[in-house]
């Protein structure tokens, strides 16, 4: 066997949802070769819990708030072989520099302290350690085996974060190109802004758990009673990020359709009361992973409208892989996916194309092909971890 080794993995927040770092590291600390994850989260602030207290505020730092309540600790355990840590700092990241500056050596030092004083009681040493968020990341473990950097954003191209921030996001991830031992990304785009650096590159596309999404027979969701089909659905962050002009012009062409919208919404008031006003467009809370299959399988089609902006298109939606799991026919706006997915999705621009593609998915429930399944498996989760410790391996580094 390989040589074992823990895995300190610095993430964004573990939710229901399921999405890539959760997806990579749980599956990472079910290998032979890595002995424990400490899955380390964005920091929780002290104004976020005032916040929660007054019930207002992120739905995701309240979530994490009540958890960390339940749960009497800032720590917890997900499941064998790894533990997720959510720091504990003052104030978010602020658009005044001097403010920033502060709440940056603030988050280091507890960072620092807390992963150290964890990893010494998980008798965690010369970890390799996983970063992929440099919007939080200013402190990693120097005792290391390996740095590896994942790219699976370009997070500074985000139009509404603060110059401080994009500033930040920028130097961090010119600190981490440089530092890194292996760079991952999840997208052509990135692959080809990181060739530059000469440093071991893996093209490292999101994924799916195959098993999950593929089965049929999930009994109809209880909303769905009140959706009748045709019946569109699109599950993820629900934010500014989305082409929310198009779907609502979408919807009050064909009011008869229903438009199923699943994940936490992050939408400002006026955004959400048009939603709401367009009475054939329903946003659902986020649902467990585990539960999202059903929603799928009940769907005429799904889709992806994400708006065309910048950094848009060095992403990689999650999401597509789920649909195309299901079985479902996929339209979307001119999306930012691996090659291998990219031919089974209908792109559409305006309501007229998204329309007239909506239309021939009526009624199909299920698309089954050679070529589409092959194009799923080979995007399963477990053979992108199959890539990741096959990398680590063949590392200098170990």
């Amino acid at each position: 066997m390989s040589k074992r080794y823990p895995l300190v993995f610095f993430g964004d927040y573990w939710d229901i949802q399921w999405r890539r770092r959760q997806q990579l590291a749980w599956r990472l600390a079910k290998r032979d070769e890595v002995e424990h994850v400490l899955y380390v989260e964005s920091p929780l602030t002290l104004t976020s819990f005032v916040k929660f207290l007054l019930r207002k505020g992120d739905i995701s730092a309240r979530l994490r708030w009540r958890r960390t309540l339940q749960n009497r600790s800032f720590s917890f355990n997900p499941g064998e072989g790894i533990t997720v840590l959510s720091p504990l700092t003052i104030f978010p990241q602020t658009a005044i520099a001097p403010l920033f500056a502060f709440e940056m050596l603030i988050r280091k030092i507890v960072i620092r302290i807390t992963v150290t004083r964890l990893m010494k009681r998980l008798d965690m040493k010369q970890p390799v350690v996983w970063v992929s968020l440099p919007t939080m990341v200013n402190w990693v473990p120097v005792a290391r085996k390996l740095l590896w950097y994942d790219c699976t954003e370009d997070f500074s191209q985000w139009s509404w974060l603060p110059i401080t921030v994009v500033k930040h996001i920028k130097d961090t991830d010119k600190l981490l190109t440089q530092k890194a031992d292996v760079i991952s990304t999840v997208s052509v785009t990135l692959f080809d802004r990181k060739i530059a650096s000469g440093k071991t590159l893996l093209l490292l596309p999101n994924g799916v758990d195959t098993e999950l999404f593929a089965k049929t027979g999930y009994g109809l969701p209880k909303e769905y009673e009140q959706f009748p089909s045709p019946r569109f659905v699109f599950v993820g962050m629900v934010n500014i990020r989305h082409d929310w002009a198009l779907l609502l012009q979408t919807a009050k062409q064909r009011n008869n359709w229903n438009f199923v919208i699943i994940g936490n919404n992050h939408l400002d008031s006026t955004m959400a009361t048009s939603l709401s006003n367009q009475k054939n467009i329903h946003v659902l809370n986020a649902k467990k992973y585990e539960e999202l299959p059903a929603y799928l399988e009940h769907a005429d089609a799904c889709f992806q409208f994400y708006s065309d902006s910048a950094g848009n298109d060095t992403g990689d939606g999650q999401k597509i892989y789920l649909y195309l799991a299901a079985g479902k026919q996929v339209i979307s706006t001119p999306p930012a996916v691996s090659p291998s997915a990219r031919n089974f999705i209908r792109v559409v621009r305006t309501p007229s194309e998204m329309i007239a593609n909506l239309e021939e998915c009526i009624g199909v429930t299920r698309v089954h092909s050679k070529e589409r399944v092959d194009a799923v498996n080979s995007s399963d989760w477990e053979r992108r971890v199959d890539s990741i410790i096959a990398t680590i391996n063949n590392s200098s580094t170990l």
